[in-house]
């Protein structure tokens, strides 16, 4: 049964970090890796998937090996900063789609930052650009095409994500990141949303989208969104500051030089400044007005008492009498 079966204007996407359990790919035995791809990914036709954002787990499985499955299964490969050696990009930069009366686009964005990434990378002949810089033209690009909301799907570090949308204005939602956390309330980040929905498939998270109108979106439940906020800038901030305190005594762990120091102290002042503008708007109310367009967060868990397609599972089943669990595997 389709994910999108019951919702016309409903668009379903995965942000990555699905193909392979770890990267670099050092566990899967031969084969079992692309076998396993290629039922995750004819799911997701069956599921009307619209499209796939290219991570780390996705890039170990092979450019060549991901492209043709994908492409045998009709699910797009979006990816706005993998570039070849060449400079063309590596993947499909741009989707937009239409979901009622909103004319929406799309991109993905993976991180540069751990090692192993750019191992991966690289070994694929291929090159991370930047983030923020290939962002702000994707965005000026879907809006001039007339679109209405612009919405990320990211294998950003939730420190990336921050940093995209205080940079690049007319992001509207950014939607998973490399940490793979679980967020039960939109978080504001920038002009817009950020949520993530934990890893490898155990949540799925619904977006409701109410369209009333053109212009800026707003959080359902604006209150319940703010205070989300807070409790994750004062998680943050508390974070920061043990790391200086650790690091001040001297049995801590980490010694921080001059320069961190400094880093962390700009980090926690920005951070600061944030919560403090945050609680501002608790304070005075919080609230979207009247005919503003409006998103709301449902987060599922994909547990046991949920059913299970009996297509798809026959798939499992005999992936998983090809590849038997082995202890430790």
């Amino acid at each position: 049964m389709e994910q999108t079966q019951g919702h016309p204007h409903a668009l379903a996407f995965d942000v990555g970090g699905l193909m392979v359990p770890n990267v670099p790919d050092t566990m899967d035995r031969p084969g079992e890796a692309v076998a396993r791809a290629d039922v995750f990914l004819r799911a997701m036709a069956r599921g009307g998937y619209t499209a796939l954002n290219v991570g780390a787990h996705e890039l170990a499985l092979g450019v060549n090996d991901l492209k043709r499955l994908a492409a045998a299964n009709k699910i797009p490969l979006l990816s706005a900063n993998l570039y070849d050696k060449a400079g063309k990009p590596a993947f499909q930069r741009l989707l937009v789609k239409q979901a009622g009366p909103l004319k929406i686009g799309i991109f993905g964005l993976v991180t540069a930052q751990p090692a192993d990434l750019l191992n991966t990378v690289a070994n694929q002949g291929l090159v991370v650009e930047s983030p923020n810089t290939v962002a702000a033209t994707a965005v000026k690009e879907l809006r001039d095409q007339g679109c209405d909301l612009v919405i990320v799907l990211s294998q950003l570090s939730r420190v990336e994500v921050d940093a995209l949308t205080s940079q690049v204005k007319g992001i509207d939602l950014v939607i998973g990141s490399s940490q793979m956390d679980m967020t039960n309330q939109l978080l504001s980040t920038g002009d817009g949303f950020f949520v993530d929905t934990f890893t490898k498939g155990k949540y799925m998270g619904m977006l409701t989208i109410a369209a009333r109108g053109k212009g800026h979106l707003y959080a359902a439940n604006m209150k319940a969104a703010l205070n989300a906020q807070r409790s994750e800038l004062a998680g943050q901030i508390q974070a920061l500051q043990m790391q200086i305190e650790q690091s001040s005594t001297a049995s801590g762990p980490v010694k921080l030089g001059k320069e961190a120091r400094g880093v962390i102290d700009h980090q926690l002042a920005a951070l600061r400044a944030r919560m403090q503008r945050v609680a501002m708007e608790i304070e005075s109310g919080g609230s979207a007005p009247a005919q503003a367009n409006t998103v709301d967060l449902q987060m599922a868990a994909l547990g046991q008492e949920m059913m299970d397609d009996a297509e798809v599972l026959k798939w499992v089943d005999k992936l998983k009498l090809k590849y038997p669990h082995v202890a430790g595997h």
